[in-house]
């Protein structure tokens, strides 16, 4: 950053009372903090709509969302035969709202 970079702050206000701001803030903080993000290996050498043509990109493991108290840390496709890598986290102390 120099003197000529613009700071651009996100504020959002949750509303409740105080025993449930933990159980809302967290979430909420996770998913503006950490956006999901399509990467492209460094292997590619076409452009993304090359990418999605080539290979099935649709996939549905899930048939649920994940519980508000799990963020999905890693979902990432290793390089060995069809073997996905899956890092999970539980967002809250033990016995806290769920």
């Amino acid at each position: 950053m120099n003197d000529s970079t613009t700071i651009r702050v996100v504020q959002k206000v949750i509303l409740d009372r105080t025993e449930n701001s933990s159980r809302l803030q967290r979430p909420h903080s996770l998913r503006l903090n950490n956006p999901a993000t399509l990467l492209f290996g460094v292997g590619w050498q076409g452009n993304s709509a090359d990418w999605f043509a080539s290979f099935a990109t649709t996939f549905s493991p899930l048939i649920n969302a994940l519980p508000l108290n799990v963020h999905l840390l890693t979902l990432r496709a290793l390089p060995t035969n069809n073997e996905v890598l899956l890092r999970l986290n539980h967002i809250f102390a033990v016995g806290m709202f769920f």
